[in-house]
């Protein structure tokens, strides 16, 4: 397939940039290294465009906000090659109506009826979730190829159509690293502070409204604004019902799914309960910080430092397996070093190593 028109960068790389820094820096309007050290894992971050800065962008067909306009929505919906879209695989298309959200898929994963669902969008307020666009749509995967390089983990997106005066999904947050590029119309974003701040984001989590109270912010992305919200971060968004006022459209695209100490930890975890004793359902606290804080402190030697005593963790764990002998229980001494040496290690997004990043965990984003 032939490669989109859209112009990712502007600038020519520095010494030290890379052409996925570049295309992420044009879209959060601030230096990479900027964002890296005042929001990833720690805060939201809202580029709000200028009145001027937001006409040129959409006079410019090449600027990042075209890059799924509204034809390329309906053009994935009504697709038969290479197959039919599918609900919940391809589309969804739901609806937030008095606390409660309905779904036209109904937890079915069959071929999607293209016609009943653009009349849901288009007559009846549902909201249609473009899920994964980048497997079909070219400039989207550019999106998300261009920024794996820089994160050194999947990218994934998806695309969210909203008609006027709706909301598709319940207040929520999400158990990875989000970002929202507004292409078309208007859409409120409310963020709350989490009522279970004690619980790790492990997993995408909905609340009532009763639950998370008031918003501590309102934002109206408008076309070519961007949202970034790190995981645990309670939102939801609305599309504007005001006269005259049409659909929205946005993208996201996130990262960092499942991507912490303690994943890889469980996973081995689960290695040694298949291969020997039973292990014990509660453990010590492990480490709950993202395998790589960030691109950069991945390359770093404080992270090589961390991944090898975090190794040695598991040697530990292994050597315990081989000598095959009784249930494994907290106190025992093989198991106990093990664990004690990964929580030693500092990490480099721990606050002791970076006193302004916060201990996170990792899981696709869903917005509304």
């Amino acid at each position: 397939m032939a490669r989109s028109s859209i112009a990712w960068t502007v600038d020519e790389a520095g010494p030290s940039e890379s052409y996925a820094e570049r295309m992420l820096s044009r879209l959060l309007g601030i230096s990479v290294a900027t964002f890296e050290r005042e929001h990833w894992l720690q805060k939201e971050l809202f580029r709000k465009l200028t009145p001027e800065e937001r006409a040129a962008a959409v006079s410019d067909r090449t600027h990042p906000v075209h890059v799924m306009p509204l034809a390329d929505v309906k053009r994935l919906l009504f697709r038969r090659a290479p197959q039919p879209a599918r609900w919940l695989h391809d589309v969804d298309c739901t609806a937030y109506r008095e606390g409660k959200r309905v779904s036209l898929s109904s937890g079915g994963d069959g071929e999607v009826p293209a016609e009943k669902a653009w009349a849901a969008f288009r007559k009846k307020g549902f909201s249609l979730r473009m899920v994964h666009p980048q497997q079909y749509h070219q400039a989207s995967f550019e999106l998300c190829a261009k920024l794996q390089e820089y994160f050194g983990f999947p990218v994934g997106c998806s695309a969210y159509l909203t008609p006027a005066g709706s909301q598709g999904f319940p207040p929520h947050y999400d158990d990875c690293e989000v970002f929202v590029l507004q292409l078309e119309g208007s859409k409120l974003w409310r963020v709350y502070d989490r009522p279970d701040p004690s619980r790790v984001p492990r997993a995408t989590t909905e609340f009532t409204a009763a639950q998370i109270g008031e918003a501590r912010a309102e934002l109206l992305l408008e076309p070519g604004d961007l949202l970034y919200l790190p995981r645990g971060v309670v939102h939801q968004a609305v599309t504007p019902a005001a006269e005259g006022a049409g659909h929205s459209l946005h993208l996201t695209f996130s990262t960092y799914q499942r991507h912490t100490w303690r994943d890889l930890l469980e996973h081995a975890l689960r290695t040694c309960r298949a291969r020997s004793a039973p292990l014990p359902q509660r453990m010590p606290p492990l480490a709950l910080t993202p395998l790589s804080p960030s691109p950069r402190a991945a390359r770093s030697a404080a992270w090589r430092h961390d991944a090898r005593k975090f190794g040695g963790g598991l040697r530990a764990l292994g050597a315990h397996r081989a000598s095959a002998r009784p249930p494994l229980l907290p106190d025992d001494g093989a198991a106990a070093r093990g664990l004690a040496a990964l929580r030693r290690a500092p990490h480099p997004a721990s606050r002791a190593a970076r006193p302004h990043a916060r201990a996170v965990e990792g899981g696709a984003a869903r917005l509304g």
